[in-house]
């Protein structure tokens, strides 16, 4: 068995379906050039990405939610927020795919 396969079976040891990997009552997201997947249940502020080594783990690096609203930190104080083209780094995605996305992680 490669490392990569024993990666893959470790993780999902904790999740018995892909249901459970991505529970109903979340929007997910995904930043293609990051391969990130995201997920939101109620506010942006309190955002989850999932880490293939961790899991879902609270985006502390704010990669979701930046997106979601279009924060830049290279722009001018009070011209950071809305930015087009930020905001057109992140895709709104279904559950369903979240979680083919997030088991294509673990293929080689």
């Amino acid at each position: 068995m490669s490392a990569n396969e024993n990666a893959h079976e470790g993780f999902f040891k904790g999740f018995k379906d892909a249901d459970e990997l991505c529970p109903e009552g979340y929007r997910y997201y995904y930043v293609e050039y990051m391969n990130l997947v995201g997920r939101v249940r109620n506010s942006i502020l309190h955002s989850e990405v999932f880490i293939p080594e961790r899991g879902w783990v609270f985006d502390e690096d704010h990669e979701i939610s930046d997106r979601i609203i279009g924060y830049d930190p290279s722009e001018e104080p009070g011209w950071r927020m809305g930015n087009i083209d930020i905001m057109e780094e992140i895709c709104p995605i279904a559950r369903d795919e979240a979680a083919k996305l997030i088991m294509s992680l673990f293929e080689g």
